[in-house]
């Protein structure tokens, strides 16, 4: 007796379903079979990353001699931008992955490089591709400290066009790889994804790519990079968290305390 099309629509979806399901335990023990170490940069071993972004409330040249005189426990966070044929310190009212044109433009990257001297800097470069890579890479070689630089960007392409150049530099999480970490995580299946960045910036803020949850940062923490949070509070984290979670970005760092924040418990 044949079967009927609705029998054989049931037990194409069981097939379907028995197969992913297989899949994706595939995917969860070969994930659960890697081995991870460390990167080997000084900044891997530090127990907290304090890093300070300059305000968009003023972008000037004064603020950002301000933010270079922090204590050296603090390192500069610096968003750069292309304008024509060159590169400039800028002040983004947005988050650190959107490319808004709600800006204030500082002074130019020429004129700041000088005064890093042995400041540890990580560069946000806000590019959508690669071109800007050259002259970035020509302005920082006058200046270059190697081991004491950190590289963002929004656009993966950059980070990893800049990676094979210089492979000794620390590379951010961008928007994409935070996007396809949350997905899997939605699949407990995180473990099967390529995180090849050093560090990850995550927001607080449910409608960022990089929001913040739990099963990301455990993943991040498995694979012994470096989660950061962004944060324009003081706010003390829940004990849950503070395994998890080694450092902070924030535009505020004369109104921040590192203790407050690693080491008392408060709100999750």
């Amino acid at each position: 007796m044949p079967k009927s099309p609705l029998f054989r629509l049931v037990s194409l979806t069981l097939l379907v379903l028995v197969l992913g399901l297989v899949g994706l335990g595939f995917l969860r023990w070969l994930g659960s079979q890697q081995t991870y170490t460390v990167a080997p940069h000084p900044w891997m071993q530090k127990r907290t990353w304090l890093l300070a972004r300059m305000s968009p409330e003023d972008c000037s040249q004064v603020a950002l001699q301000q933010l270079l005189e922090l204590d050296e426990k603090w390192t500069i966070w610096l968003d750069v931008q292309p304008f024509g044929e060159s590169l400039e310190v800028v002040c983004p009212t947005s988050r650190i992955f959107e490319l808004s044109s709600e800006i204030k433009r500082g002074p130019k990257l020429e004129r700041v490089i000088p005064l890093l001297q042995k400041r540890g800097v990580v560069f946000n470069v806000r590019t959508i591709d690669t071109s800007v890579t050259s002259p970035f890479l020509q302005l920082v070689q006058a200046w270059d400290k190697k081991s004491d630089v950190g590289i963002a960007s929004s656009s993966q392409s950059f980070l990893r066009d800049m990676r094979k150049k210089r492979p000794d530099w620390l590379f951010a999480g961008d928007a994409s790889t935070w996007t396809k970490l949350q997905f899997f995580s939605s699949f407990g299946v995180e473990s099967a994804l390529d995180l090849w960045q050093d560090f990850f910036v995550a927001s607080p803020r449910s409608d960022e790519p990089n929001f913040l949850t739990g099963p990301a940062a455990k993943e991040i923490a498995l694979r012994k990079k470096v989660l950061i949070l962004e944060l324009e509070e003081q706010k003390a984290i829940g004990a849950s968290w503070q395994p998890l979670i080694r450092g902070v970005l924030t535009t505020r760092p004369k109104n921040f305390s590192a203790d407050t924040f690693f080491i008392k418990t408060g709100a999750e």
